[in-house]
C-alpha cells in the first residue's frame, strides 16, 4: 500500500505579555493563590446548520465533570458569569505587528468567533478567536512558507489534575492573549519544521510582546502522508518537533502495513466488534487488574476482532496500542488482546474457554477489557469507530505529545461545525492611528538587528545573537542605556542571571537591575562586585543602603585587601599564585580576583 509524500504545516501559539484579552486582569498570577473552587458540566451546542462537531461529541461522550481553581488574576469574565469586555488594545497591536512582519494583509474589521471546546479547558464551553492577518509568507532556507492566517485568541485554562471522571483546571492562564500563526503545508521535512517554528517565534520575541515563561510558546504540528491530517497538539520544545514527525511517519507506515495484512484476510467485509459479558469465566482469575476491576464493580467483556491476529502487537505492528489509546481516553486502564496473552496474570486455560466461547478462528484476534457496565456501550462505539478508521486508513485525528517523542490519541479532529459568531463582542474597526503605530514598530530581521547591536554597543557577535534569540533585546537596550559598560550588561543577562535563577529559583526585575547599576557607578564597583550585589539583592530582597551595607560585609574592599597583603608580603606568606586563597581564608569574605592581583602587583614592587 503506497504511502504518499509527507506534508507538514504548523500552528505556532505565543502568549502575550499584555493583560488578559477580554478583561483587565493581569496576564500572570504572581502568587497564584487558590481562593475557592467551582464545578461545571459542559455540553456542546449545535452549529448554525444544526450539526454537532465530532470532537465536541467525543468530549460529551466522555461524560466528565470539571473543577476550576480560582486564582488572584481572575474575575467574573473567566468564570463566564460576566460578558467579555473590549479586546485589549495592546494585544491587538501585537497581533497586527505580527501580521505585518509576516507580510500578511491586515483585516480592516476584527470579527470575533466562538470555537466550541468542551474538554473543560474553557469555562464557557468555547474559545474566542479573531482573524487579524491573512495571506502572508516567511522566507526560509528551503524557500517560502506561506502563512494562511494570524489570529488573536484567548488561551485555555491550565490542567492541574485528573484524567477520568473529574478534571481540575487552574484559571490563571485562561484569557491570556495568544497569537496563533498558521502556515500552509509548505514545510519540506522535520528539520525544516523546526526552522519555521523558530523563525516565527523569533519574530514574536523581537516584537517585544511575546512572553518567555515556560509553556508560553506552543506549536501544533499538522502532518499528512495521504492517510488524513494528524494534528499533534501543544509541542513546547522546538527540539521535539522533528522527533514527533519522525515518530508519526513510522507509526503511520506501520499501520499501513498492518492494515494491508488485515484486508488480505477479510476482503471488503466490514468489521464490527460486539462485546459480550464474560465475567463468569474470570471470576476466580489471578489477574490483579481484573480483581481490582471486580472490586470496583466492573464487568469483564470480550469480543472477536476478525482478521487482526498478529497485527495488534508484533514488532513494529502495534494496532493494539491504537485501540487501547481510545479506551484510555474514556478513563479505563486499557485493553488486553490475544497477541500479548497469556500475560498480566490471565490464565491460558481461561483464554481457551473464551476463544472457544467466541468462536475464534486462526487469523482472528480477541479483545478483553474491564469496564463499568454503564460505559461499555459508549466504549464499544468508540472502539468500532476506531477500527473503521484504521481499516479505511483514515488516520485523521488530534494526538497529544509525550516527553519521550511519541504521540497518543487525544480526540477526533474538530471541523467547521464548531465555529459560530460571538454575539457579545461587536465588530471592531482598526483605526488608522493604530495601523500607523504598528507599521513603525514591525521588528527588523535578526541579521540586521545583530549588526546594529555589535555596532552600537561593541558586544560580540555571539552575545548579540543570543540576546536577540533569548528575548532579551528590549531589556538589554534599556539596561545598556543606564550603565556605561554594555559588555557587562550582556554578561549579566546571559550568564549571571541564569546562574542566579538556577541556584535560587529567583531573578531580578529590570527596575532592580537599573537601581544596582546606578549604585555601582556611584560606588565605582568592579564587575565582580556588581554581579555579587545583584545576586545578594535577588536572594535576600535587599535594596538601597541595606544592600550597600551587606555588600560591604560580604566583599573585601581595596583597602581591606591592601592591609592584609602588606603584612603578608613583608612576612613572605603570600605570592601571586596563592593570593586569592590566602585572602579568602584570612578575611573569610568574597574576593574580587582581578582587584586582588592588581593590589598585589602594586604593593609588592
Amino acid at each position: 500500500m503506497p504511502v504518499e509524500k509527507l506534508k507538514v504545516g504548523l500552528e505556532v501559539h505565543m502568549q502575550l505579555n499584555t493583560g488578559k484579552l477580554f478583561c483587565r486582569c493581569m496576564g500572570n498570577a504572581a502568587e497564584n493563590r487558590n481562593y475557592f473552587q467551582f464545578t461545571r458540566l459542559l455540553r456542546p451546542t449545535l452549529s448554525e446548520l444544526g450539526k454537532m462537531d465530532l470532537a465536541a461529541k467525543y468530549e460529551m461522550d466522555r461524560d466528565r465533570n470539571f473543577t476550576y481553581d480560582v486564582t488572584d488574576n481572575t474575575c467574573l469574565v473567566e468564570f463566564d458569569e460576566e460578558p467579555p469586555h473590549d479586546v485589549d488594545s495592546e494585544a491587538l497591536k501585537a497581533s497586527i505587528i505580527m501580521s505585518m512582519a509576516l507580510h500578511c494583509t491586515v483585516v480592516e474589521y476584527v470579527s470575533t468567533m466562538r470555537k466550541v471546546v468542551v474538554d473543560g479547558s474553557n469555562t464557557s464551553g468555547f474559545q474566542r478567536t479573531s482573524i487579524i492577518g491573512i495571506g502572508g509568507y516567511i522566507e526560509t532556507s528551503k524557500g517560502k512558507v506561506r502563512i494562511s492566517t494570524v489570529c488573536l485568541e484567548e488561551d485555555s485554562a491550565r490542567k492541574i489534575d485528573g484524567e477520568k471522571s473529574t478534571v481540575t483546571y487552574s484559571l490563571d492562564r485562561l484569557g491570556i492573549p495568544l497569537i496563533e500563526v498558521s502556515t500552509e503545508p509548505d514545510i519540506k521535512d522535520e528539520e525544516h519544521a523546526v526552522e519555521v517554528a523558530e523563525k516565527i517565534g523569533s519574530i514574536g520575541i523581537l516584537s517585544g510582546y511575546a512572553r518567555r515563561e515556560v509553556d508560553s510558546i506552543r506549536q501544533d504540528v499538522n502532518m499528512s502522508m495521504g492517510m488524513g491530517r494528524v494534528e499533534i497538539k501543544g509541542v513546547q520544545k522546538l527540539s521535539l518537533i522533528s522527533q514527533f514527525i519522525r515518530y508519526e511517519k513510522t507509526r503511520q507506515e506501520a499501520i499501513s502495513r498492518a492494515i494491508e495484512i488485515v484486508r488480505k484476510r477479510i476482503g471488503e467485509k466490514s468489521v464490527v466488534v460486539n462485546f459480550k459479558d464474560v465475567s463468569q469465566v474470570f471470576e476466580n482469575s489471578s489477574s490483579k487488574i481484573l480483581k481490582s476491576g471486580f472490586k470496583a464493580g466492573n464487568a469483564v467483556y470480550s469480543a472477536i476482532l476478525p482478521g487482526f491476529a498478529g497485527t495488534l502487537k508484533n514488532g513494529d505492528l502495534r494496532l493494539g496500542k491504537e485501540i487501547s489509546d481510545v479506551v484510555k481516553a474514556f478513563g479505563l486502564g486499557g485493553i488486553f488482546h490475544s497477541d500479548e496473552l497469556p500475560a498480566y496474570g490471565i490464565e491460558e486455560e481461561k483464554l481457551r474457554t473464551i476463544y472457544e466461547k467466541l468462536g475464534k478462528k486462526e487469523n482472528d484476534a480477541v479483545l478483553i477489557l474491564s469496564s463499568p457496565r454503564s460505559k461499555i456501550e459508549v466504549i464499544s462505539s468508540g472502539i468500532n469507530s476506531r477500527i473503521e478508521k484504521l481499516i479505511s486508513l483514515d488516520l485523521s485525528e488530534t494526538r497529544g505529545p509525550r516527553d519521550d517523542g511519541e504521540t497518543f490519541f487525544l480526540r477526533p479532529l474538530p471541523g467547521k461545525e464548531r465555529m459560530y459568531p460571538e454575539t457579545d463582542i461587536p465588530v471592531k474597526h482598526i483605526p488608522e492611528e493604530m495601523m500607523d503605530f504598528c507599521e513603525k514598530n514591525v521588528p527588523e530581521s535578526v541579521e540586521d538587528l545583530q549588526k546594529k547591536l555589535i555596532q552600537e554597543y561593541g558586544i560580540s557577535e555571539q552575545d548579540a545573537g543570543v540576546i536577540i534569540k533569548s528575548g532579551n533585546l528590549i531589556r538589554f537596550r534599556n539596561l545598556a542605556s543606564s550603565y556605561s559598560d554594555p559588555r557587562s550588561v550582556a554578561r549579566i543577562l546571559l550568564q549571571k542571571i541564569p546562574e542566579i535563577r538556577e541556584k535560587s529559583g529567583k531573578e531580578p526585575d529590570e527596575r532592580t537591575l537599573m537601581d544596582i547599576f546606578e549604585m555601582s557607578t556611584g560606588e565605582n564597583w568592579s564587575r565582580f562586585v556588581l554581579e555579587k550585589a545583584i545576586e545578594i539583592s535577588t536572594v535576600s530582597g535587599l535594596r538601597g543602603n541595606e544592600l550597600k551595607v551587606e555588600v560591604g560585609k560580604q566583599i573585601m574592599t581595596e583597602e581591606d585587601i591592601e592591609k592584609l597583603l602588606s603584612r603578608a608580603i613583608m612576612e613572605g606568606a603570600v605570592t601571586e599564585k596563592n593570593v586569592i586563597p590566602y585572602l579568602s581564608k584570612a578575611a573569610r569574605k568574597l574576593v574580587d580576583p582581578t582587584l586582588a592581583i592588581s593590589v598585589f602587583k602594586r604593593i609588592s614592587r
